[in-house]
């Protein structure tokens, strides 16, 4: 296992042409298995999901509001 960073282009471009339309470039990390690239925010996400939906079947996931109040000030 070894992990890693990049920065993505979508969608590709050629350097010296002006960028395409929608075009938008992103920090990309992730952790390589076997060959494969898994993204590091998906990753956690779905260890997220698995962590709460194992906490809610043992019925030690409580929802609770936050502790503080939103400000008038915005």
């Amino acid at each position: 296992m070894s992990t890693g960073s990049t920065v993505k282009f979508e969608p590709g471009f050629i350097l010296d042409q002006p960028p395409p339309p929608g075009f938008r470039m992103f920090a990309w990390a992730y952790i390589e298995l076997h060959g494969t690239k898994y993204a590091v925010i998906e990753l956690f996400e779905h260890m997220a999901r698995q962590w709460e939906q194992f906490l809610r079947e043992e019925g030690l996931f409580v929802e609770e509001p936050p502790d503080w109040e939103p400000s008038d000030e915005a």
